[in-house]
């Protein structure tokens, strides 16, 4: 009935500073959320979430700079491909 995602939690010797972690909730000011959620995205992707040391779904700092950097790329070629794809007359 629901969809379930098991939710990846950083075992307890490999712990991460709260420093290398970025809140989802955050990461939302950036990027929208997908429209089947961040979990089962990040699942997908392969990406860990992981609880903050404050109890926040969080992904680390690298992941999250890639998702950016993939949404800024893609934003350059839409950008560009609208420059390509115009005609020239007036």
């Amino acid at each position: 009935m629901f969809n379930t995602v098991k939710q990846t939690v950083q075992p307890e010797d490999q712990k991460v500073s709260a420093e290398d972690l970025i809140p989802l909730s955050h990461l939302e000011l950036d990027l929208p959320a997908p429209t089947t959620g961040w979990l089962i995205e990040l699942d997908r992707r392969g990406i860990s979430v992981i609880t903050d040391d404050i109890g926040r779904q969080a992904i680390s700092r690298d992941d999250a700079r890639r998702l950016i950097t993939e949404k800024h790329e893609n934003e350059r070629r839409q950008h560009e491909s609208g420059r390509t794809n115009r005609t020239g007359g007036d």
